[in-house]
């Protein structure tokens, strides 16, 4: 999260900052009782550089609210943090012989430094409820807290390029979606990359957006520009379709989809180039390509568990939704692996996880809007868990 700079399209700094922020994640992993807050703010020096305080939380914050990709890594960036720092806690215990009070204080300390390395945050950016509010574009704020009076009201008085600038950002949501589309937004609408809707639904896994979408008249066949600014001292890859970041993130379920809505014997080179750093696939499937995938798609579609003898509320909605399903799968094959690896660790962290998930999603007494969108805020908490497991696997690799 975070990487890049500005051209890349983020709130982020210049190039030069990743470096240094780079170096200070060297140190902090090397040195980690060497990390110390930074200095107070004064006259010159405002906004110290490595300083984490309420005002960068809520320009991450912000930052986590922009756009649906940067609300994806803000969300798996929270995932992180406490895992993070009993890590480095338990570092601290074994290596230093820290006491355990002692250590989880410097680990904190260790994890606020490196995120305000990480993040170099505007002079002008202004911390204000109203200034924040006046830079966020009304229907987002409304996506993104799945808010329906509030999108009915900014629906109602947006241009069309406004409702489908903001379409990509409701495919996380498909009541918004559906609503989105019905004010108007264009399917096709690129944003300044040439991603559109549909890329960013195959990118995220949503194969009911992707369905919806295809529905309203989505082009299988639009590319990304085949020339993008330099991120990270490279260029950004261009010309690509949706079936391409479908294979570089999603389910075969949803390559089948697309590939359906395409043309069944013309597959993507592009595609399949991709399907190497999907991490949701094993090394035999990937060597399957596109084609083979989707021939067999339907073992992917989950659940994980028996739904004859689905008990609780969130079973038996994920017994009913597509989506939930293949998460579920998902999710308990990654998880499967990890505890494989881990052991009794991630096993305790997944039995909170699925507590804190439940009580997250649990329809509020008297709240009748709520309940329609329960299915999309377990999407989002195991979209969320899936990627932070992925990442866990890949750390061990």
């Amino acid at each position: 999260m975070g990487a890049g700079g500005e051209d890349c399209g983020t709130l982020h700094s210049a190039l030069e900052h990743d470096t240094q922020a780079k170096a200070a994640e060297w140190r902090a992993a090397i040195r980690p009782w060497a990390v110390s807050p930074a200095p107070p703010p004064s006259d010159r020096n405002p906004h110290p550089y490595y300083i984490y305080d309420r005002r960068a939380e809520l320009f991450i914050e912000d930052w986590g609210r922009s756009e649906l990709w940067n609300r994806r890594e803000y969300q798996t960036y929270l995932e992180h943090i406490a895992p993070a720092q009993d890590a480095v806690r338990d570092y601290l215990v074994t290596r230093f012989g820290l006491t355990p009070p002692r250590a989880q204080v410097k680990a904190r300390e260790v994890i606020r430094a490196l995120t305000g390395a990480r993040f170099l945050i505007p002079q002008s950016y202004d911390e204000s409820d109203e200034a924040r509010n006046a830079a966020t574009n009304a229907i987002n704020r409304a996506l993104f807290d799945r808010n329906r009076q509030a999108l009915e009201v900014a629906l109602a008085g947006a241009e069309k390029e406004v409702i489908s600038r903001s379409l990509a950002n409701a495919v996380e949501w498909h009541w918004g979606l559906e609503r989105s589309l019905r004010a108007g937004a264009d399917p096709n609408y690129p944003n300044e990359f040439g991603k559109t809707p549909l890329m960013v639904a195959a990118h995220l896994n949503r194969i009911d957006a992707t369905r919806a979408l295809l529905g309203a008249g989505a082009s299988v066949d639009a590319a990304t520009n085949s020339s993008a600014p330099i991120c990270v001292g490279r260029p950004q890859s261009g010309a690509r379709e949706a079936l391409s970041y479908a294979a570089e993130n999603a389910s075969p379920l949803l390559m089948k989809l697309l590939l359906d809505a395409k043309y069944p014997h013309r597959l993507s080179e592009a595609g399949n180039s991709r399907l190497p750093g999907n991490p949701r696939l094993t090394d035999s499937e990937r060597a399957l390509g596109v084609a083979g995938l989707a021939k067999i798609a339907e073992r992917f579609r989950g659940p994980s568990f028996d739904c004859s003898r689905a008990k609780t509320q969130t079973e038996k909605m994920i017994c009913t939704s597509e989506v939930l399903s293949i998460f579920d799968a998902e999710l308990s094959r990654a998880y499967a692996e990890l505890r494989a690896r881990d052991g009794d660790g991630i096993a305790r962290a997944q039995r909170m996880w699925l507590s804190n998930r439940d009580k997250a999603c649990t329809r509020e007494a008297g709240d009748e809007d709520f309940a329609d969108d329960t299915a999309d805020c377990l999407a989002e908490f195991m979209r969320t868990r899936i990627r932070y497991l992925h990442n866990r696997l890949s750390e061990l690799n």
